[in-house]
C-alpha cells in the first residue's frame, strides 16, 4: 500500500508527484532545479565556480561538494570539478573552490 497519507500532507503536485508513493519528500524537486541550475540552455556568459579535489573520505567529499554546489548556486555560477588537485601547504588555510569565469 501506499506509506504516505496524501490528506495529512498535501503537498504540491511539483514536489510529490502522484505516482512517487515510495519518494523522500522534494526528491524530485530538488534534483530537477540541480539539473536546470547545471545545465543552462545557453552556457554564452555563463560563470562558472571551480571545486578543486584533494584525497580524504568519502563522507567529507560529499560534504564539500555540497557546500561548493549550494555557493554556486547562491551565486549563480555552475559548479565544475577541477582536473586540478588541491594541495595546500601544512598549515595553510583556503576552501577547494575558486571563482573563474573560464
Amino acid at each position: 500500500g501506499d506509506l504516505f497519507d496524501r490528506e495529512r500532507y498535501p503537498w504540491h503536485e511539483t514536489v510529490r508527484p502522484a505516482d512517487a508513493a515510495q519518494v523522500l519528500y522534494g526528491t524530485g524537486y530538488a534534483q530537477q532545479k540541480i539539473w536546470e541550475h547545471q545545465h543552462p540552455a545557453d552556457c554564452n556568459g555563463a560563470k562558472f565556480l571551480t571545486m578543486l579535489h584533494w584525497p580524504i573520505g568519502i563522507g567529507a567529499l560529499l560534504h564539500f561538494l555540497g557546500r561548493a554546489l549550494s555557493l554556486a548556486m547562491e551565486l549563480g555560477r555552475i559548479l565544475v570539478l577541477s582536473v586540478e588537485d588541491f594541495d595546500p601547504n601544512p598549515g595553510e588555510p583556503g576552501m577547494p573552490w575558486y571563482d573563474s569565469d573560464l
